[in-house]
């Protein structure tokens, strides 16, 4: 029986919107709540040694559950429009203030992500780790812009391909990137899970405690 491996659920319920997985299965964790692509992203963190995370000050925008925010030294949670909302084009916050940041499905709320990547980038520290997970990266090769940020669209400017890495090529000079490819038990569904980071010792060290746990890992920058 699979199980959900943020809270050990074993009831799953559909998805948004009535939505079944492409196997058939029900995605939703009826305990917490969580889909395929939170439970890919815990399994990533899954793989990454206490002390990587333990004596880290993190920043996490949105309030997904897909973070072990418990395993942080410190988390700040920002939410767009209600608890500290914080403008990710114009993050109000000093360079290298943060060791870990998390930005799961925001990005494509950004109209203009270029702006909000450097400032991701610029508040984090050089030793740094800024984790990015977007729509659609598992079924799309190339970002497609949709002009606006309309309901219909769950309010997204775009859907990302799997370019991400050269989408942002300027502003990911200088900067070690991993795509690790996670994948979800109860659905068989796969995602790719983003690790950016400064420091090329931090890069290596996670592409081993990745493949360690026989998540697959490729170098994107």
């Amino acid at each position: 029986m699979a199980t959900c491996n943020i809270c050990g659920g074993t009831q799953f319920r559909a998805g948004p919107s009535g939505r079944l997985a492409r196997n058939g299965q029900k995605p939703r964790c009826i305990t917490c709540t969580s889909l395929e692509r939170h439970r890919i992203i815990r399994q990533v963190y899954d793989a990454l040694p206490d002390d990587m995370l333990s004596s880290a000050e993190a920043l996490q925008f949105s309030r997904d559950i897909a973070a072990p925010r418990e395993r942080f030294k410190s988390i700040e949670i920002s939410v767009f429009e209600e608890e500290n909302s914080l403008d990710l084009s114009a993050i109000e916050r000093d360079d290298a203030s943060y060791d870990w940041i998390i930005a799961n499905h925001v990005l494509e709320h950004v109209e203009n992500d270029f702006a909000g990547m450097r400032e991701l980038l610029r508040v984090l520290r050089p030793d740094g780790v800024l984790q990015v997970t977007v729509p659609v990266t598992a079924f799309c090769v190339e970002t497609f812009e949709l002009g606006r940020a309309a309901p219909e669209s769950h309010y997204h400017w775009r859907g990302y391909g799997s370019d991400l890495p050269m989408r942002f090529r300027s502003e990911l000079d200088g900067i070690y990137g991993l795509a690790a490819i996670g994948s979800d038990a109860m659905t068989e569904r796969w995602d790719v899970v983003y690790l950016f980071t400064p420091a090329h010792a931090r890069m290596l060290a996670m592409s081993e405690a990745l493949f360690a746990a026989n998540i697959p890992v490729l170098r994107c920058c």
